[in-house]
């Protein structure tokens, strides 16, 4: 019995790890998403404003047309 009793305990700490391993890679790739959304946000606010600044100098007026 006690045999059994150890059996299960070693069971319920390898699941134990193997949950604490899963939710270790859910907030990684939760951090990637985030990561790669606000990085496209920005990159297409400055993408506008280079643009922005590129039309201005070569003489073209966007308001104007």
């Amino acid at each position: 019995m006690a045999k059994l009793r150890t059996e299960i305990r070693v069971d319920f700490i390898h699941l134990r790890r193997g949950n604490k391993s899963v939710k270790h890679a859910q907030s990684y790739t939760f951090k990637a998403v985030i990561t790669v959304i606000v990085t496209g946000f920005v990159g297409a606010v400055w993408i506008k404003a280079a643009l922005g600044t590129m039309f201005h100098l070569l003489g073209f007026d966007r308001s104007n047309p």
